[in-house]
């Protein structure tokens, strides 16, 4: 029912206030925690960066392809015949992003999840 969907975002809410301040904390640790393993092990692969920002981010990263000789379009195409939905092509938005992609994750990313990403870029970008 289309309904549910215009719902989401207030039972989501809902949900969040429900968590309370201690949950909210836990929460946000939580992804942050998730987005350093991601930095971590995309980190590995060869010829990409990760350092394209300074700052700390919460639960992004951006990654730098240009230096694999791969568009981003490619490497999500072929990300997704993997079962993996690549990151948002940054290039699109902001030219000089070219070669970039965003990667985001959640309280319900898993370090499978995580590591799955990063075999399958060592795979594409052999």
């Amino acid at each position: 029912d289309h309904r549910d969907l215009h719902s989401f975002p207030t039972r989501r809410s809902s949900d969040l206030a429900s968590m309370g301040p201690q949950g909210m904390k836990e929460l946000g640790e939580a992804v942050l925690q998730r987005q350093i393993c991601l930095k971590k092990v995309l980190g590995k692969v060869r010829g990409i960066k990760l350092d394209r920002f300074s700052g700390t981010p919460f639960q992004e990263v951006v990654v730098d392809f240009s230096g694999t000789g791969r568009k981003v379009c490619e490497i999500n195409e072929k990300l997704l015949e993997k079962g993996i939905l690549g990151g948002y092509d940054l290039g699109r938005s902001f030219p000089e992003l070219e070669g970039c992609a965003l990667l985001c994750v959640t309280e319900q990313t898993s370090m499978e999840d995580i590591r799955a990403v990063a075999d399958a870029l060592n795979g594409i970008l052999e």
